[in-house]
């Protein structure tokens, strides 16, 4: 049996560090495709949010400026947290090495967890307001002129149903009538879709041809290439899907971080879990958020 000391405690704490390390960086995670990455500094960050994309003009006369809404967009940091015990019997009989694993997925599961909320968010934008007061996704976007915008649409993914949420974007102007120039850049537009739909996205993103309106022969595909495919298993709903321009500086979604995943011990011998329940602590916490962004530069199609 191994006897179990401040010595092995302090080995072992650094094989868990080293897995949960690894952990940290074994995979992809997607939310920076959708996310403007901000670094906070309070409990909660107020934003700054223009009511448009700012855009030139020939300076004739005075300067024109963009009025900024800093009213009461707050995203709150929430602390967060994952925790993971180990038996003392289990050292003290040299099996612990399937901990060392569980510390590797701790570590992955603090690296997706910014997924999580942000995808959490983007499922939520049909009910859960923005900065301009009405739900992310929308028919009635107020445009600061008494007029309104959509970046909603009801229409399950189609060949045709993508062009006109492209053409939609495309179409978004800024309170002086100028181009926001939204959805100008296929490279950096990303269709997001659920697994279901993953079959129908990459027909419309990648085929050659596709067939007709009527379904009796083929046509050239003039989508191809139109988006990058972004497929998401957490999704839930199986219908919706989403049209995102990433190409700006700003973002439609916002990952706020105030302090990265850090892994905790309780593995003092004098510990009260040790003492108590002859066990070994290790936890990860980390604080953040999530929120949202910039509604013109998403599309959201809530299929019924």
């Amino acid at each position: 049996m191994i006897s179990v000391n401040p010595a092995l405690l302090s080995t072992l704490n650094t094989g868990f560090k080293k897995n949960f390390l690894k952990g940290l960086t074994r995979a992809k995670t997607l939310y920076q495709e959708l996310a403007m990455m901000v670094t906070s500094t309070n409990a909660s960050e107020v934003y700054p949010i223009l009511g448009t994309l700012p855009t030139l003009r020939e300076w004739i006369g005075d300067r024109v400026a963009k009025d900024i809404t800093a009213s009461d967009f707050m995203i709150k940091n929430k602390p967060f947290e994952g925790t993971i015990r180990v038996p003392r019997p289990a050292i003290e009989d040299d099996s612990f090495g399937i901990y060392g694993t569980m510390a590797e997925l701790l570590g992955d599961s603090a690296n997706r967890f910014p997924d999580k909320l942000i995808f959490q968010l983007l499922e939520a934008g049909f009910t859960a307001k923005g900065y301009d007061g009405v739900n992310f996704f929308a028919t009635n976007h107020p445009d600061g002129t008494g007029g309104t915008w959509s970046n909603k649409g009801t229409t399950a993914l189609s060949s045709a149903a993508f062009g006109a949420a492209l053409a939609t974007m495309q179409q978004y102007k800024d309170d002086g009538g100028e181009s926001l120039s939204v959805a100008d850049d296929p490279g950096n537009m990303i269709l997001v879709v659920p697994s279901g739909l993953q079959e129908t996205a990459r027909l419309i993103l990648n085929a050659d041809v596709i067939p007709n309106a009527a379904g009796t022969a083929g046509q050239s595909n003039v989508w191809k290439g139109a988006a990058r495919l972004l497929v998401v298993p957490r999704l839930v709903d199986t219908n919706n899907w989403y049209l995102i321009d990433a190409s700006k500086v700003l973002k439609a979604f916002i990952w706020q971080s105030r302090k990265e995943p850090q892994l905790v011990a309780k593995t003092s011998l004098t510990d009260d879990n040790v003492f108590a329940r002859n066990e070994f602590i290790w936890g990860v916490d980390m604080r953040g958020n999530a929120g949202y962004g910039l509604p013109q530069l998403a599309f959201g199609a809530n299929v019924p």
